[in-house]
């Protein structure tokens, strides 16, 4: 489940629309995240910058533990 999945479940709950139950698997794994800005300033700085066949990477450098997200989340309610 996706961090966007998990805030529109918990906004779902808050209004009464989904029960009350969340089911997000292992808590204790993390996540990496990464704003689809910067995704598409990367794709397009590529684009204009790197060589053609060489492969790159494009991602986060922070983790973030599943369980603190939940919390942050819960926090926001």
């Amino acid at each position: 489940m996706s961090i966007s999945d998990l805030a529109k479940r918990a906004v779902e709950i808050e209004v009464g629309l989904h029960s009350p139950s969340l089911r997000v698997g292992n808590l204790t794994n993390s996540r990496a995240i990464t704003d689809v800005g910067d995704v598409v300033r990367a794709l397009r700085l590529a684009a204009e910058h790197c060589q053609y066949g060489e492969g790159y990477n494009v991602g986060a450098t922070r983790t973030y533990l599943v369980a603190k997200l939940i919390q942050a989340i819960r926090a926001h309610m």
